[in-house]
């Protein structure tokens, strides 16, 4: 999942948070750092920065809201409790979860 993903490279440890301090820890990265790699840095890898990897006008529309924010997160574990709450592919809803009370 993208929760597991971005925990794994924020922490670079299990979610058992093993092994201690993470595997090769200083390749850990930060929640901004993370976040980029599924993003603009993913697009730019794909040569797709033109039409991908960030919400501007005339791009795709394709994101997702998580219930979790990675930046704003406590702590990186949080982000093992976040659940996908909507998914946009091409300015289309694809999925969407169980609305939560306000």
């Amino acid at each position: 999942s993208i929760a597991y993903a971005l925990h794994s490279a924020i922490t670079r440890q299990d979610t058992l948070g093993t092994p201690p301090g993470g595997w090769y820890p200083e390749q850990r990265m930060t929640a901004e750092e993370a976040v980029r790699g599924y993003t603009s840095w993913a697009a730019y890898a794909g040569f797709d920065e033109e039409q991908g990897g960030s919400i501007a006008v005339g791009k795709r529309a394709d994101f997702t809201v998580l219930t979790v924010d990675p930046f704003r997160a406590a702590a990186p574990a949080d982000l093992l409790h976040t659940a996908v709450q909507l998914t946009v592919s091409r300015g289309r809803v694809t999925y969407e979860g169980a609305r939560r009370a306000p």
